[in-house]
């Protein structure tokens, strides 16, 4: 559940809570230096490189798309687009202690107590189950590019095909929707960038994960049927993505030659040059 959530420098009744008028609206995190990375990687990938970095990438695909890490941040997205949508009027305006406030500016601070793994519980605890702290800021009345925040030994289940798995994040979270969004916007339909440093914990296994991740659902339920591309930055501080299309069934790299695929079962890549191997 949702535990609170504050709009300062503007006060939603109901919704909202009022903050003091002198907090300042915070500056995002910078997370252009990823945007570009994914946009000209440098590095030129063969064998040497793949046989690197072959076992750390699948393991970062699995426990991305199996704990669904994710969608914990991009419900609770929605559920501040539905909460600010619900305090507009039908033109968009907002209205604060009976004044209306048009295009409006200000910081989102958002709490949310985890759902856990005891699913017969009926209270949730915070120092049981997790909780995620997150922060958002409004430009103009749209909500700003970059959320971030940190999960807090944030627990929850996963359901997969044929089982349910307990997983866990502790850490910081980043996440860059592109561009600035508003409450009808479809966020799942967006080009969505993370980065995550911290701990999951999946199923008794634990990963320590630093790494950033870029996702594209299309407007698909579950990160298993969309887009996975993981950025790898190597020792020499070059860097390339390595891409994944609907889990396992596609996958490939693009680096500084172009985008070529590959089988991580085959251990090859196909690139206009010729294949490799590892």
């Amino acid at each position: 559940m949702i535990r609170s959530l504050s709009l300062c420098m503007l006060a939603l009744p109901a919704t909202f809570s009022a903050c003091m008028p002198s907090v300042e609206i915070p500056e995002s995190p910078d997370m252009q230096p990823l945007l570009s990375a994914y946009a000209t990687p440098t590095a030129n990938v063969g064998s040497t490189l793949m046989a690197e970095w072959d076992d750390p990438i699948v393991e970062t695909r699995q426990a991305i798309e199996e704990s669904a890490l994710p969608e914990q941040l991009l419900a609770l997205v929605e559920g501040l687009q539905e909460a600010l949508h619900s305090s507009r009027d039908a033109e968009g305006v907002i209205e604060v202690n009976g004044h209306a406030v048009e295009e409006p500016n200000g910081v989102i601070r958002l709490n949310h107590v985890c759902s856990g793994w005891d699913e017969d519980a009926e209270v949730r605890d915070p120092n049981v189950d997790g909780s995620i702290d997150l922060t958002a800021t409004l430009q103009g009345g749209s909500i700003a590019p970059v959320v971030w925040g940190a999960f807090h030994g944030c627990r929850w289940k996963r359901a997969l095909v044929n089982r349910r798995i307990e997983a866990s994040y502790d850490g910081e979270i980043q996440a860059h929707f592109g561009e600035s969004f508003y409450t009808d916007t479809v966020v799942r339909k967006r080009e969505i960038t993370f980065a995550v440093t911290g701990a999951l914990l999946l199923g008794g296994t634990s990963f320590p994960i630093r790494r950033s991740f870029r996702i594209d659902l299309d407007g698909a339920g579950d990160i298993l049927d969309g887009r996975l591309d993981v950025l790898i930055e190597t020792e020499e501080q070059e860097h390339f993505v390595f891409f994944f299309r609907g889990g396992l069934l596609a996958a490939g790299i693009e680096d500084a030659t172009g985008r070529f695929f590959c089988s991580l079962e085959e251990r090859r890549c196909d690139k206009s040059s010729g294949s490799f191997f590892w």
